[in-house]
């Protein structure tokens, strides 16, 4: 049997002793248990998950393998695994997470069999004490693959972590690292995964299983109030992509799925109590937005939760007041001052980009 690893899968693991025996055993309860390279990163854990974790390794050495490291957050767990990967896909799971076994060995040979970059899987989100299930991201087309230009023309379309696994030397060729101590870098991690991407394909069974419903998680709203900075911090990861995305089919995707993650900003805002913190950090927020991204400031000018936090902070002319550190103006003043490069802008020269390579080719 070829030693050869179809599958490296990175798991996060960071005070997770309660899951981790879950998460890791479907892979040793699978046919092609061997043909995965599971890499368990242990982020500077207190509590047994080493411990856990090494039972696994001596039982099954050619599945698992435990790295210990300081704690560096869930991007950290990214960067040391994508050095250690070799396997012919990559693909993250939390430690709290696991995947289902039911179809694990399909999925497995559906990678054996494929040369996509960028595959899709669905998931499903069960909850943390009643383990009811939901379905999402179902797939569009079972294992088809397309081009990513064409999918992206023709489809809506919103990359995740749970249901993304990208060839390993795609991540590895274009240096793709992961901002470290930060939450909710999930989201950098797939979109840079995405857009490095030349080709997509569908596989229809679930395999990634979230848990959902604990205090604890960066997705609960005491996770939104705790790490509000650090979506802030992602979403200015994020934005920097836009100058390398080519294709303005995939810009579209990009901008549609920016603008969702922005008034998810808006709503952590929404939740925060009005101190002068919150306040400062709102209007800086604010600013950023609309003096290096005008267009996309303009179509989420009026979102709700946005409203509701001008009226929480006491925000006047939707910028400042007087007593704040940032110099007190107006929308339509601000308009008239120089703007950098706006979305439409640079969608624009991109679309006229598009049309002259297609003229050449005539």
């Amino acid at each position: 049997m070829s030693n050869s690893k179809v599958l490296t899968v990175s798991v996060a693991a960071y005070n997770v002793e309660k899951y981790i025996e879950e998460c890791l055993t479907p892979f040793t309860k699978i046919q092609h248990g061997e043909k995965c390279e599971v890499l368990i990163i242990n982020d500077g854990s207190t509590d047994r998950t080493p411990e856990i974790a090494n039972e696994f390794v001596s039982k099954y050495p050619n599945i698992f393998k435990l790295i210990n490291k300081e704690n560096g957050g869930y991007g950290s767990t990214v960067n040391t695994s994508i050095k250690l990967a070799t396997g012919k896909y990559f693909k993250l799971l939390d430690g709290d997470d696991y995947f289902d076994e039911e179809y694990l060995d399909d999925f497995i040979e559906f990678l054996e069999n494929t040369d996509a970059d960028f595959i899709h899987s669905t998931m499903a989100l069960f909850h943390h004490e009643t383990k009811e299930q939901a379905l999402r991201h179902i797939v569009i087309k079972a294992r088809t693959t397309f081009p990513i230009e064409q999918f992206c023309s023709k489809y809506e379309y919103e990359p995740g972590m749970w249901c993304a696994a990208t060839k390993t030397h795609i991540l590895r060729d274009n240096h793709i690292e992961i901002t470290p101590k930060c939450m909710y870098t999930d989201t950098e991690y797939v979109w840079k995964a995405f857009v490095h991407s030349k080709t997509i394909s569908f596989y229809e069974c679930i395999v990634y299983m979230h848990r959902n419903g604990h205090s604890s998680q960066s997705i609960s709203t005491e996770g939104f109030i705790k790490y509000y900075k650090d979506h802030i911090l992602m979403l200015h990861k994020l934005i920097e992509l836009e100058h390398i995305i080519q294709d303005m089919s995939v810009l579209r995707i990009f901008y549609t799925d920016l603008r969702r993650l922005i008034c998810y900003q808006y709503n952590r805002f929404a939740l925060l109590e009005p101190t002068i913190e919150h306040k400062t950090d709102f209007q800086e927020f604010e600013r950023w937005l609309q003096l290096e991204y005008a267009e996309l400031y303009a179509k989420i000018y009026e979102y709700p939760k946005r409203i509701e936090c001008l009226y929480k902070y006491g925000i006047r002319n939707y910028i400042s007041d007087e007593n704040s550190p940032i110099k007190e103006t107006t929308f339509q003043q601000e308009q008239t001052q120089p703007q950098k490069i706006t979305f439409k802008q640079r969608f624009n020269f991109l679309l006229n980009q598009y049309k002259e390579r297609n003229k050449n080719k005539q």
